[in-house]
């Protein structure tokens, strides 16, 4: 963000791209994965967080409930029990050196 100015980072502490959506019937309990959550307003789009999935609720063929344990890193902790309100948008954690799906991917 242009406010912090300038960070050095390592490369250690970059990861790949999310690139992989999970539909609704490959999610688990207990799986880590990449959210959209916005912390000071839960009912509007955020920022990218990694998150275990805690609830998978079917209400009915179009009405789904997904509920997480946001990390926010660092010394911050975790936020427990949130709703994710954009459950079409939930990302796989790629790993380092993962495949590329496509040769538009590049190296990973």
């Amino acid at each position: 963000y242009p406010e912090s100015g300038t960070v050095e980072i390592n490369v250690k502490d970059l990861r790949p791209r999310a690139r992989t959506t999970l539909r609704w019937n490959e999610l688990n309990i207990g799986d880590v994965v990449m959210v959209n959550y916005n912390v000071e307003s839960p009912s509007n789009r955020g920022f990218w967080f990694d998150a275990e999935i805690t609830t998978l609720k079917t209400i009915s063929r179009t009405k789904k409930e997904l509920r997480v344990t946001v990390f926010l890193g660092g010394s911050e902790g975790k936020l427990n029990d949130c709703q994710i309100r954009f459950i079409n948008e939930i990302f796989k954690i790629e790993k380092p050196g993962a495949h590329p799906l496509s040769l538009a991917d590049g190296k990973f």
